[in-house]
């Protein structure tokens, strides 16, 4: 395919919108997650469903006996949150649990690519995520993160409470694959 741009030029004609990857071209597959226009047609991951970018694209961890795990890659999304414990910049997802009975939570990303640095943060209210917050199990050694939520349970009325979790890079240049771990430990009341 000829070239559409060359540095920052745009060539007479061109109509592949990235020479360096023969994977992207006009009529290549749309590669869902990747953040990149595959198909050259000015659209980044059209007809994919809406990844958990934002609050009102947020999506569950699926739960089979209380265990679950979600998998992404930060640089597939934006950075649209801060937290009390990362560096600003950060690129983020968000997902969310929904809590029915009286739980202690834990959730980690230890499993998440060697060398991409997780922020975890939690909230009742999203996208206020100020509830609690861990970067680095241990620090200097471990960078993913790990968070315990103590004796979260469902509203006064007996709703089912919604706790969200937001996945952070650090800073702007953690863009590598994440997994994320779920566990509730249910108590009796």
């Amino acid at each position: 395919y000829p070239a559409a741009f060359a540095g920052m030029t745009m060539c007479a004609g061109g109509t592949d919108c990235d020479d360096a990857d023969a994977t992207v071209h006009p009529g290549a597959p749309e590669v869902c997650g990747n953040g990149r226009d595959d198909n050259c047609n000015g659209t980044r991951d059209e007809g994919c469903p809406s990844l958990p970018d934002t609050c009102a694209t947020a999506q569950p961890i699926p739960l089979v006996a209380g265990v679950g795990a979600v998998r992404g890659n930060l640089g597939s999304f934006a950075s649209d949150y801060t937290n009390l414990c990362g560096a600003a910049g950060g690129r983020d997802a968000v997902y969310y649990i929904d809590i029915s009975t009286l739980s202690d939570v834990t959730i980690d990303t230890v499993g998440s690519a060697a060398g991409n640095d997780t922020v975890l943060a939690l909230a009742l209210d999203c996208p206020m995520f100020n509830l609690a917050c861990n970067d680095d199990i241990q620090r200097g050694t471990v960078i993913q993160s790990r968070m315990w939520a103590h004796r979260i349970g469902p509203t006064t009325g007996g709703t089912a409470r919604r706790l969200f979790i937001l996945v952070d890079g650090y800073n702007g240049s953690a863009t590598g694959d994440f997994v994320t771990h779920e566990l509730r430990r249910h108590h009796l009341r």
